[in-house]
């Protein structure tokens, strides 16, 4: 596959908007240095290519390329850092995200059943679910939660588990992302909040306590409240 070394451009020109991506990525970079010791972008994307090199190149800030940049980097560690929490299939009765129109389908990579159905435009059946590859569950998590829920326009230290809450609770995550933006509660995360996210000064913290706070209030936290409580501390401490 025909591909452009990134940091390559970054290392030929000399402009704010350079050195604003290096701060906003370079501490994740060399955590992971292992997995992205050279990330680039498949050169078959012309538009994603055209805003990077326009970007970089030409010594002009463009937020689409530092964007574009920023996911390169950003989005292969948060699906790895889903995956540790949501691998495997289940089909615990229990857990509503099963149930698709009344059948029990299951949930697999922490895809759950109704937004299986979503993706396929069907209902799904318990074999779609069992047979769920991960590549597909990347391509999910990217599309209905990194771009369509904003993820992607929070600061670097707060995306990753702002995408754990919403995978696991998108209403709930809306909610408390909402609160510590201080704009309107609707639960929908449109334009306004979007354009707040990107000045977001809250702590991951503080996020946390007012997510696990809508969620106790769930009938599924006698169930699993204990091991999202932990999951989520983990993240706040230890996260990215």
């Amino acid at each position: 596959m025909d591909t452009v070394n990134l940091m390559g451009f970054l290392e030929s020109v000399n402009t704010p908007a350079k050195y604003e991506l290096y701060r906003q990525v370079g501490e994740v970079k060399r955590k992971y240095e292992d997995t992205i010791p050279s990330p680039s972008i498949d050169t078959s994307n012309n538009i994603q290519k055209e805003n990077v090199q326009q970007a970089i190149a030409t010594n002009e800030t463009k937020v689409e390329g530092l964007q574009d940049l920023q996911d390169i980097l950003i989005v292969p560690q948060l699906l790895k850092s889903l995956k540790k929490a949501e691998a495997g299939y289940q089909n615990m009765k229990q857990d509503k995200g099963n149930f698709y129109q009344g059948a029990l389908i299951g949930t697999n990579h922490g895809i759950s059943a109704p937004v299986l159905a979503e993706h396929l435009g069907r209902a799904p059946t318990e074999k779609d679910m069992r047979e769920l590859t991960l590549e597909t569950a990347n391509s999910i998590y990217k599309d209905n939660y990194y771009e369509k829920k904003g993820v992607r326009n929070l600061p670097v230290h707060l995306q990753e588990v702002y995408f754990h809450a919403g995978v696991l609770g998108e209403s709930a995550a809306a909610h408390a992302l909402q609160k510590v933006l201080k704009v309107p509660e609707d639960g929908i995360i449109g334009s306004k909040t979007k354009e707040s996210m990107k000045g977001a000064t809250f702590t991951k913290k503080e996020f946390v306590k007012e997510y696990l706070s809508i969620l106790q209030k769930g009938e599924s936290w006698k169930d699993y409240g204990k091991g999202w409580s932990n999951r989520f501390n983990k993240l706040a401490e230890e996260g990215f």
